[in-house]
């Protein structure tokens, strides 16, 4: 019904309201949304085809994907990576999907991360998830914790483990505690400590029985490790 054929060196097309550009294609395609300066990518120009600039509100830009469905498990907006360079069925690398969880009218949402891996056909597999109350999955669509982590047998094994600590300061690799209090760490060098105490040289990790701490003590015939 209209074609817009730019021949000079201008924007193709900008809507204002009261002379403030609202949107605007540039001569290279490549779309504003709220800004006529379309930014671009600092890998090389042209590289950014979509800019969204919000100079109003103090929330910043937004970007709205909208969907009206009463069904749970459906998706309400999605951004997917496609690389024509793979050959049909195959050109799904990636994307990030919000579904619906549960049918009142006060649905929550999933967050869903998926990647394709190299080499291999098909479309992506979800990576990670966060669900509704905020449990955060990966390698699992069912977390059961706030940090729910796992590997399905059908990706194959790595012969790696399941999660690497690298510290690189001079802090302590790991520490689990209850209710703020440290009662368990890895020190920075290796070493194990039950609450804050650490042990000595030739110390054995002894039971406190049922519900109770463990503590270093003297090693004795059975009794520690």
């Amino acid at each position: 019904l209209a074609i817009f054929d730019q021949i000079e060196n201008q924007d193709i097309l900008t809507a204002s309201k009261s002379g403030v550009a609202k949107f605007v294609i540039d001569q290279n395609g490549n779309v504003g949304v709220g800004t006529n300066t379309i930014a671009y990518n600092v890998q090389g120009a042209n590289e950014r085809a979509l800019t969204i600039e919000d100079n109003v509100n103090n929330n910043g830009a937004v970007l709205e994907l909208v969907r009206n469905t009463s069904s749970s498990g459906w998706g309400n907006g999605e951004i997917s990576w496609i690389n024509t360079h793979n050959s049909a069925g195959n050109q799904g690398i990636g994307y990030i999907q919000m579904l619906t969880d549960g049918t009142s009218t006060n649905k929550g949402g999933i967050f869903q991360i998926a990647t394709k891996t190299s080499g291999t056909s098909g479309t992506a597999v979800e990576r990670m998830r966060v669900e509704d109350n905020g449990l955060l999955g990966i390698g699992t669509t069912d977390p059961t914790s706030e940090l729910h982590v796992t590997r399905p047998l059908s990706f194959g094994a790595t012969g790696k483990a399941l999660a690497i600590f690298d510290q690189i300061e001079s802090q302590d690799i790991l520490t689990a505690s209850a209710g703020g209090v440290a009662k368990f760490t890895i020190t920075n060098a290796g070493g194990i400590k039950l609450g804050t105490a650490e042990g000595s040289a030739n110390n054995c990790l002894l039971s406190g029985g049922a519900g109770a701490a463990s503590t270093w003590g003297a090693c004795t015939a059975g009794g520690g490790v």
